[in-house]
């Protein structure tokens, strides 16, 4: 009965396969190859609902990574065909992770790239830990000099240290509208809450942790618009929305991104953009501020395989609170190597930038200096449904001409990465 049922499906007889298979689970109603066959001619029926609850049974019945492999993906196909594809991409998860060969994994990963290609909704989740010597953003001295004159900082005027907790989502929802156009609506929300070290608890005893906590919450619309095969794209983007600082309303913004894409080569690619940023501060209105911001993206692979980033931006700040107006030039390059170094893909970075302020602070136009240095390991050998760790470690040096603004900060940060 079973090579009848798959006969069946061979020559297109979808609704005999289906009587067969109803049959065999009569006789027992964990046979796993009739279930498979049950969902794969349901879904050839539209009976999809069908398919799907068939699909899931094959998986919960299942004892060897085949059954899981083959109940998972029928699973996926019966939710891809009903016009669940979110679903569909877990089960294309699970069927990656379960696959009994490396060819069968290829498969599913493939398929997985598939439905998410045409997936109009796309999620992902964000969530990192990272030990950090300075959460406040605070200064590396202990005294601050104005007119040759020392003074002593606070405790929480100078450098916390702690555990920052950094978690998010977004979802985007895109259309396409015609030929070389699509729209997009899109929801994002980022929080990051810390706990102070022993340290940092006798240095600023009157500080809580809560009082350095940040979210903040956006509504996007955009849309991209092909310039034709080999000229890239252009992008216009709005963004609404809030953030909050120490659990109070911090400000609203609204900003509007245009940005130009261009595949120069296989190998290159480059990305232009100007972005306006208007800021409505909540606490204090004299902290509201514009900021415009003009940066280039660049891309290349070399000849041996690694891959190089680096990119170049300018940025201004109009406000009327001296401790923001200011102009800025900032740059930054990345190297990823083509082998795997540590059994992880790495990537080293650096970033340099120069802020000038506008207006005068304790009687000085602010200079501020800043490098920052980082490496990122992506274990992508270690994989979990489709997920694998990562850890970062990073060091940053700002050097200002008022003590105050002299900050020191390193972090140790570790999350998880989709390999696929």
């Amino acid at each position: 009965m079973r090579l009848s049922a798959i006969k069946s499906m061979r020559v297109g007889r979808s609704d005999i396969a289906l009587k067969i298979a109803n049959a065999l689970l009569l006789r027992s109603p964990s046979d796993l190859t009739a279930l498979i066959i049950k969902s794969q001619a349901a879904r050839n029926l539209g009976q999809f609902k069908i398919a799907i609850q068939a699909g899931k049974k094959g998986w919960e019945h299942s004892k060897t990574d085949l059954g899981h492999y083959s109940s998972a993906l029928v699973t996926a196909q019966a939710l891809a065909s009903s016009g669940a594809r979110t679903r569909a991409q877990f089960w294309l998860r699970r069927a990656a992770h379960s696959a009994p060969t490396e060819q069968d994994r290829k498969r599913a990963v493939q398929d997985f790239r598939y439905v998410k290609s045409r997936n109009p909704f796309s999620t992902s989740l964000r969530f990192s830990v990272q030990p950090s010597s300075n959460i406040n953003n605070g200064s590396k001295s202990d005294t601050l000099i104005v007119a040759g004159l020392p003074f002593e900082l606070s405790g929480d005027a100078r450098a916390l240290s702690g555990l920052e907790f950094s978690y998010g989502f977004s979802t985007t929802y895109k259309k396409q509208i015609t030929p070389d156009r699509l729209i997009r609506f899109g929801f994002s929300a980022d929080a990051r809450n810390y706990v102070l070290s022993e340290k940092s608890k006798e240095q600023a005893p009157d500080q809580d942790a809560s009082d350095y906590a940040f979210a903040t919450a956006q509504l996007s619309f955009g849309t991209t618009k092909s310039m034709g095969q080999g000229r890239g794209d252009f992008l216009l983007d709005f963004h609404l929305g809030r953030s909050w600082y120490g659990g109070k309303s911090l400000n609203n913004f609204a900003r509007i991104t245009a940005a130009r894409t261009f595949q120069k080569t296989r190998t290159s690619h480059s990305r232009y953009l100007i972005s306006a940023t208007r800021q409505w501060r909540l606490d204090a209105s004299q902290y509201s501020s514009t900021q415009v911001e003009i940066t280039g993206y660049w891309a290349k692979a070399l000849q041996n395989g690694s891959l190089l980033r680096w990119n170049f931006g300018v940025k201004n700040t109009s406000s009327d609170s001296a401790t923001i107006a200011q102009s800025s030039v900032h740059m930054g390059a990345s190297l990823t190597p083509a082998k795997d170094i540590l059994g992880a893909r790495m990537t080293m970075s650096f970033g340099l930038e120069a802020n000038r302020f506008k207006q005068p602070y304790f009687g000085i136009l602010r200079e501020d200096e800043k490098a920052t240095l980082g490496v990122s390991l992506f274990f992508h050998q270690i994989d979990y449904y489709g997920f694998a760790p990562t850890l970062s470690i990073s060091a940053s040096r700002q050097r200002s001409n008022i003590s105050l603004f002299d900050t020191t900060r390193f972090g140790i940060s570790a999350g998880f990465r989709s390999t696929f």
